[in-house]
């Protein structure tokens, strides 16, 4: 080929000593002409090759976000463990709300919920609530604070049952064994538990009403437990 041929496919502009560098150009050229080599080769250019996929530079930055934000899975949970606190707290008198550490609104809301007789209309109310656990709520304090009122119902239901106990043992002992039961009682009380505890005995033995009856598990109940 003639050399106009060649300069025109290397693509030379008149008056530049820089050749406009046309990679396709120079590989054609150098199949017919080995004066011309490759640009590679010409400008000792060093081959870059982008990054393989899903390897990105950005990953290592980005990652470091990704894995702070809670899955959708996370969310579902949370969601879930919010409508079940706002179910306990449905449950949970006026008197009991006002010291449970929620917002005014959400106090408002299930009093609200309270107030309602329909099922559907409970069903929006409670939705409602759950929207402002969510925007409002402390999770973890209101979850601290049912759990304190659980242990507390558990502990005046453990007492409950001492009581009961006791008053049914008082009602069928014999002599001996109510100077027993009654030793761990200052002398006043146990001889006012004494006396309630005969009083239930003959109403019991008449078929009365258990006044004395219910008055001996009112007594047991404001003593200090033995």
């Amino acid at each position: 080929p003639t050399p106009s041929k060649d300069f025109h496919a290397l693509g030379l502009r008149a008056g530049n000593s820089f050749p406009l560098l046309d990679k396709r150009a120079f590989s054609l050229c150098s199949k017919r002409n080995a004066l011309f080599p490759s640009p590679d080769t010409l400008f000792n250019r060093t081959r870059r090759t982008m990054p393989p996929k899903k390897r990105y530079q950005w990953d290592t930055i980005s990652s470091e976000y990704d894995d702070d934000r809670p899955s959708r899975s996370q969310k579902k949970r949370d969601s879930t463990a919010l409508q079940v606190m706002g179910e306990e707290l449905s449950a949970l008198s006026p008197s009991v709300l006002a010291k449970m550490p929620i917002s005014n609104n959400i106090r408002e809301a299930l009093i609200e919920w309270q107030r309602l007789g329909s099922h559907e209309g409970r069903r929006r109310q409670m939705q409602y609530v759950g929207r402002l656990m969510r925007e409002e709520g402390d999770a973890q304090a209101i979850r601290e604070a049912l759990d304190r009122l659980k242990l507390g119902h558990a502990g005046e239901t453990a007492s409950f049952k001492r009581f009961e106990k006791l008053r049914d043992d008082l009602m069928i002992a014999s002599e001996a064994e109510l100077d027993e039961l009654l030793a761990p009682f200052a002398s006043e009380d146990a001889k006012e538990l004494r006396e309630l505890t005969a009083k239930a005995r003959n109403e019991r033995e008449h078929g009365r009403p258990p006044h004395a009856f219910r008055a001996l598990f009112r007594k047991l109940k404001s003593l200090p437990e033995a």
